[in-house]
Protein backbone atom coordinates (compact mmCIF):
# COMPACT_ATOMS: atom_id res chain seq x y z
CA UNK A 1 0.00 0.00 0.00
CA UNK A 2 1.25 3.76 -0.99
CA UNK A 3 0.05 6.28 1.61
CA UNK A 4 -1.57 9.21 -0.59
CA UNK A 5 -0.73 7.80 -3.42
CA UNK A 6 3.03 8.24 -3.23
CA UNK A 7 5.97 6.24 -2.56
CA UNK A 8 7.76 7.44 0.87
CA UNK A 9 10.65 6.59 -0.71
CA UNK A 10 9.89 9.14 -3.09
CA UNK A 11 9.49 12.19 -0.57
CA UNK A 12 11.69 15.02 -0.45
CA UNK A 13 11.48 16.66 3.25
CA UNK A 14 12.86 20.14 2.77
CA UNK A 15 14.58 20.82 6.50
CA UNK A 16 16.15 23.31 8.27
CA UNK A 17 20.12 23.44 8.60
CA UNK A 18 20.74 23.85 12.49
CA UNK A 19 23.93 26.03 12.36
CA UNK A 20 25.33 28.17 14.54
CA UNK A 21 24.04 31.30 13.37
CA UNK A 22 20.94 29.81 13.37
CA UNK A 23 21.22 28.44 16.57
CA UNK A 24 22.34 31.89 18.02
CA UNK A 25 19.28 33.59 16.71
CA UNK A 26 17.42 31.24 19.23
CA UNK A 27 18.96 31.59 22.03
CA UNK A 28 18.49 35.10 21.64
CA UNK A 29 15.14 35.44 20.88
CA UNK A 30 13.53 35.20 24.46
CA UNK A 31 10.88 32.99 22.84
CA UNK A 32 9.94 29.11 23.07
CA UNK A 33 10.25 27.45 19.64
CA UNK A 34 8.81 24.31 18.45
CA UNK A 35 9.57 21.74 15.96
CA UNK A 36 6.54 21.73 13.07
CA UNK A 37 6.15 19.37 10.49
CA UNK A 38 3.79 19.75 8.19
CA UNK A 39 2.75 17.59 4.61
CA UNK A 40 0.36 19.13 2.17
CA UNK A 41 -0.52 18.17 -0.83
CA UNK A 42 -0.10 20.35 -4.19
CA UNK A 43 -1.55 19.01 -7.48
CA UNK A 44 0.03 15.54 -7.94
CA UNK A 45 2.78 15.78 -5.38
CA UNK A 46 3.20 16.35 -1.12
CA UNK A 47 5.45 18.95 0.31
CA UNK A 48 6.77 17.46 3.37
CA UNK A 49 8.66 20.28 5.93
CA UNK A 50 10.40 19.91 9.13
CA UNK A 51 11.29 23.43 10.75
CA UNK A 52 12.06 25.31 14.14
CA UNK A 53 9.36 28.05 14.51
CA UNK A 54 9.06 30.68 17.31
CA UNK A 55 5.71 30.23 18.82
CA UNK A 56 4.23 33.40 17.50
CA UNK A 57 4.75 32.38 13.92
CA UNK A 58 2.84 29.18 14.64
CA UNK A 59 -0.57 31.01 14.19
CA UNK A 60 -3.56 28.75 14.12
CA UNK A 61 -1.26 25.61 14.91
CA UNK A 62 -2.29 24.49 18.32
CA UNK A 63 0.37 24.61 20.72
CA UNK A 64 0.72 22.60 23.78
CA UNK A 65 2.74 22.47 26.97
CA UNK A 66 6.25 20.79 27.15
CA UNK A 67 6.49 17.41 26.47
CA UNK A 68 3.15 17.37 24.59
CA UNK A 69 2.73 16.54 21.11
CA UNK A 70 -0.16 17.27 19.24
CA UNK A 71 -1.30 16.82 15.35
CA UNK A 72 -3.55 18.34 12.93
CA UNK A 73 -5.08 17.66 9.86
CA UNK A 74 -7.12 19.62 7.51
CA UNK A 75 -8.93 17.99 4.55
CA UNK A 76 -9.81 19.36 1.51
CA UNK A 77 -13.16 20.24 2.47
CA UNK A 78 -12.34 22.17 5.29
CA UNK A 79 -12.82 19.86 8.41
CA UNK A 80 -10.15 19.98 11.03
CA UNK A 81 -8.59 16.79 13.09
CA UNK A 82 -6.80 17.17 15.82
CA UNK A 83 -5.29 15.39 18.88
CA UNK A 84 -2.91 15.77 21.79
CA UNK A 85 -0.86 13.44 24.25
CA UNK A 86 1.90 13.80 26.57
CA UNK A 87 5.41 12.79 24.56
CA UNK A 88 7.28 10.00 26.06
CA UNK A 89 10.75 11.88 25.90
CA UNK A 90 14.06 11.56 26.48
CA UNK A 91 15.22 7.59 26.95
CA UNK A 92 11.75 6.72 25.94
CA UNK A 93 11.53 7.89 22.88
CA UNK A 94 14.92 7.25 21.77
CA UNK A 95 14.71 3.80 22.71
CA UNK A 96 10.81 3.70 20.98
CA UNK A 97 12.67 5.10 18.25
CA UNK A 98 16.01 2.49 17.98
CA UNK A 99 13.11 -0.49 18.12
CA UNK A 100 11.59 1.13 15.19
CA UNK A 101 14.74 0.99 13.27
CA UNK A 102 15.53 -1.99 14.00
CA UNK A 103 12.04 -3.79 12.95
CA UNK A 104 13.08 -2.03 9.80
CA UNK A 105 16.82 -3.44 9.33
CA UNK A 106 14.69 -6.84 10.12
CA UNK A 107 11.88 -6.64 7.52
CA UNK A 108 14.28 -5.16 4.79
CA UNK A 109 16.99 -7.73 5.32
CA UNK A 110 13.81 -10.83 5.48
CA UNK A 111 12.64 -8.82 1.81
CA UNK A 112 16.48 -8.95 0.39
CA UNK A 113 16.92 -12.64 1.55
CA UNK A 114 13.52 -13.77 -0.25
CA UNK A 115 14.17 -11.66 -3.66
CA UNK A 116 17.28 -13.61 -3.54
CA UNK A 117 16.51 -16.78 -2.56
CA UNK A 118 13.17 -16.13 -5.56
CA UNK A 119 16.39 -14.74 -8.42
CA UNK A 120 18.70 -18.42 -7.98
Amino acid sequence: MVPFGIDPDDLEVDTQALDGTFLERIAHSSERWVQVSSIVRSAERLIAQVRLEPVSNCGSIPIFGSEWNGGMVRLEDGQLFSCQGRGAGGAATAEALAADLFDIAVTQRAEASARIAVAV
